[in-house]
């Protein structure tokens, strides 16, 4: 921005920021509420352990939480211009960053190959039900299996059987 390599002339401010600057305006955007919604649940879920002895307590606090994150991504989409809502910028937010793993240098790809880890890291947690670390035979057969039976019922319940 500061170099001057941009068409300063727009109907707004904003509508030259997403022209001219897309990327950083939907990153800068999409990140602040992503971690406001992250810090609010992290929050509730501290309350409701902390408050475990209480039950109501500790749904209450809990829900009144969410209820807060609520009204600040409502807060957000009724403000906000250029986009639909929340889940349409986050999903800009996506796409932008996937065509960034491609195209930006070094650093974004290595970005991409820790975000597809961490992704794999989540699925092989599922598997592994016994929680360990470690992935047994008898695991990965009983994921197997249970991924079998619902292919089954799915394929069943769409036949109209």
């Amino acid at each position: 921005m500061l170099g001057g390599n941009f068409d300063a002339v727009a109907t707004s401010p904003i509508a030259m920021l997403v022209r001219e600057f897309q990327y950083d305006y939907v990153a800068v955007r999409t990140q602040f509420v992503t971690g406001l919604l992250c810090f609010i649940t992290a929050q509730a879920i501290r309350v409701y352990h902390a408050a475990a002895d209480r039950p109501f307590l500790a749904r209450s606090l809990m829900t009144f939480l969410f209820f807060a994150a609520a009204q600040c991504v409502a807060f957000f989409n009724s403000h906000l211009v250029f986009f639909g809502g929340y889940p349409q910028l986050l999903w800009s937010y996506i796409s932008l960053t996937v065509s960034s793993f491609f195209s930006g240098g070094l650093l974004p790809a290595v970005a991409g190959v820790l975000l597809v880890a961490s992704v794999v890291f989540a699925l092989l947690s599922l598997i592994d039900t016994d929680g360990d670390g470690n992935l047994s035979a008898e695991e990965f057969k009983a994921m197997l299996s249970s991924l079998s039976d619902t292919v089954s019922k799915l394929r069943g319940g769409m036949s109209g059987k």
